[in-house]
């Protein structure tokens, strides 16, 4: 999880430096500033006085409640390890202050077939002893209602795809509550892919009609970012740098508003003028409160994991100048995704790093999460 702090002022995206430190980690964001909330990166914008400044939508995110932190002491008796990383890392998100908030009264006079993983997640964090408490409730929810079975088989499963389950899950069942919906957006990004032409530099649009081609926006949950193999380490910055960074490999593409064949509705022949050198580029436009990274360190579930360290810097700029703060990193011990051993790192209100392994607690340091193993972050 990464804090998001400071003004918001755009520049270039550099390239991957693999001098650096690399990981294998899952980040989460979470809010540092009230005033703070989301911001447009898209061109040069700049904007300091308002909530939002991005090229898509608005979001009021008043009903975003600042961190609480908890460590949840969880059994593990049957590979639940996924399960109980998993739901320590959504406590560092916006979801777990709204359900305690806005949610638990609410509740109270709903049949109990009800909000089912609303109360599940609730029991778990209300819970005032330190006695260990088993995530089997939610794990079997999100396995019955996302028609994976696999989930609640037994069996050691990715806790990055579990998670996209429950947080799907727990979206459909607040969503008929107004206020959620702020609460949804502040864990939304917007990332805009962009084409141009190799053939007209450097504006890249179609040297016949001037235009440029068609671009399409694509909202995130997590920023996905693909680990490269290396006996070096790198950075998270690099990483994201990278994903931000033209592509190198070339695609062919045509003009659509000069196809010839479009405006004989015949199908096109992608030959001639119709099949030219083109280029991609992924551009954030709308940045989220809470920024969750994925590092992809698998080729398939089933595949060795990638090894690379990926170092997760203390202040993490996403573009130009917007800064986020890591909160929250989950770790995966072990050489294959489906295998092994899943915990989660997390930052407390103290500014402490805390160990959060199913029963156990103690304490850890964000440089204990840089390393092979890191899978998942958030960043504030």
């Amino acid at each position: 999880i990464i804090e998001l702090n400071g003004n918001q002022n755009f520049s270039t995206i550099g390239h991957i430096d693999v001098n650096a430190p690399v990981q294998d980690t899952f980040l989460a964001l979470s809010p540092n500033d009230s005033e703070t909330n989301f911001v447009g990166l898209n061109g040069g914008a700049n904007n300091n006085n308002s909530r939002t400044n991005a090229t898509k939508g608005q979001s009021n995110t008043s009903n975003v409640q600042p961190i609480e932190t908890q460590h949840l002491k969880l059994t593990n008796t049957s590979n639940h390890c996924f399960v109980n990383s998993v739901i320590n890392l959504l406590g560092k998100t916006g979801y777990v202050p709204f359900l305690k908030t806005h949610i638990s009264h609410f509740l109270s006079g709903l049949p109990l077939e009800s909000f089912k993983l609303s109360r599940a997640l609730l029991k778990l964090f209300e819970n005032k002893t330190t006695n260990n408490m088993s995530s089997q409730e939610v794990r079997s929810l999100v396995a019955q209602h996302s028609k994976k079975s696999k989930f609640d088989d037994g069996t050691q499963q990715d806790a990055s795809e579990f998670l996209y389950y429950l947080e799907g899950l727990l979206n459909e069942e607040l969503a008929e509550i107004p206020t959620f919906s702020d609460v949804r957006d502040s864990h939304r990004g917007i990332e805009q892919i962009r084409k141009k032409f190799l053939d007209n530099p450097p504006s890249g649009t179609c040297k016949k009609c001037n235009r440029s081609p068609s671009s399409r926006d694509q909202p995130f949950f997590y920023l996905k970012l693909r680990v490269p193999k290396s006996h070096l380490s790198v950075n998270l910055s690099s990483l994201i740098d990278n994903h931000f960074s033209e592509n190198v490999n070339t695609i062919k593409m045509k003009c659509s508003f000069c196809c010839p064949h479009a405006a004989q509705r015949r199908v096109c022949t992608q030959t001639g003028f119709c099949n030219r050198n083109a280029v991609e580029q992924i551009v954030l436009i709308k940045a989220p409160l809470y920024l969750l990274i994925l590092l992809n360190r698998s080729e398939s579930n089933t595949g060795p994991k990638v090894m690379t360290p990926v170092k997760i810097e203390e202040d993490l700029t996403l573009s130009g100048n917007t800064h986020y703060e890591p909160i929250a990193v989950v770790d995966h011990q072990g050489y294959t995704i489906n295998g092994g051993h899943y915990v989660t790192h997390s930052k407390a209100d103290s500014g402490n790093w805390i160990l959060s392994s199913d029963t156990e607690i103690k304490a850890s340091s964000l440089l204990q999460a840089n390393s092979e193993d890191n899978l998942s972050l958030i960043h504030i």
